[in-house]
């Protein structure tokens, strides 16, 4: 067969760092995926020192049939670097990013990737659930209507994993976030893949689980979380003005 030179519709991107814990539950449901002969598998290996790795190996050992790669960070970068040399390598028609303490749906790749055939869509949301310790909540989209002065900044709308981007648009637009700051740079990202195209397409299906672990890297160091909020409004509203006028 020819599968082995084209280019899989799907590049799942992720990034890990010191997650033994949760690693295997998302990989059993990455590899699981219906469609996982069309996706090509992109994990970051930024420089951990627990377990992962190993957990890892174990799993990929088991799919022999699937593409998948494992690059390697010599030092700890952070989740934004380690996102761009995922999908600076991916070759891929849509780049789907997921984190590795997070797990999603058996179907969530062949889900988003049909709505994105079907509409030729640039960009496909879909919504998510909040895994807690002991209960699950769906966190859905209110409107299929898509405005982007109008929706609010959520992690719905604006979180990187839960969404297929079609990949020409990170270089086209440059979409890449700044590596080291590592807090709203999906935001940076997905905001300018949303302003650069009309062409999305919504799934009303939670496809993707978002695993509440309070210890992790969203609820640690405000001052820097702060200050990598306040650095990606500037960096956005700079982006935006140098788009031009009529685009701002």
């Amino acid at each position: 067969t020819m599968s082995g030179i084209t280019a899989k519709h799907i590049s799942a991107i992720v990034p890990i760092y010191n997650v033994e814990a949760y690693l295997g539950e998302c990989l059993r449901t990455l590899f699981g995926q219906s469609i996982a002969s069309d996706i090509e598998y992109i994990f970051i290996d930024d420089a951990g020192t627990d377990g992962s790795m190993a957990i890892l190996r174990n799993e990929i050992a088991k799919h022999p049939q699937l593409d998948i790669t494992v690059l390697t960070h010599d030092v700890n970068k952070g989740l934004a670097a380690a996102r761009v040399t995922g999908i600076t390598h991916a070759k891929g028609e849509y780049i789907m990013c997921i984190d590795s303490d997070d797990f999603i749906h058996p179907q969530m790749a062949e889900i988003l990737l049909s709505e994105a055939l079907l509409r030729d869509a640039d960009i496909v949301m879909s919504p998510h659930i909040m895994h807690y310790p002991d209960h699950e909540k769906a966190v859905c989209f209110r409107s299929s209507n898509f405005d982007l002065n109008k929706i609010p900044i959520s992690v719905l709308h604006f979180s990187l994993w839960g969404k297929l981007i079609r990949r020409s648009l990170f270089n086209r637009y440059s979409l890449f976030p700044v590596a080291g700051r590592n807090c709203w740079e999906d935001l940076a990202t997905t905001a300018r893949a949303m302003a650069v195209t009309n062409r999305i397409g919504i799934v009303d299906m939670p496809l993707y689980y978002y695993r509440q672990n309070l210890s992790s890297l969203s609820h640690t160091n405000h001052k820097r979380r702060l200050d990598d909020h306040l650095f990606y409004a500037d960096f956005l509203v700079k982006w935006f003005e140098s788009q031009g006028e009529d685009f701002y």
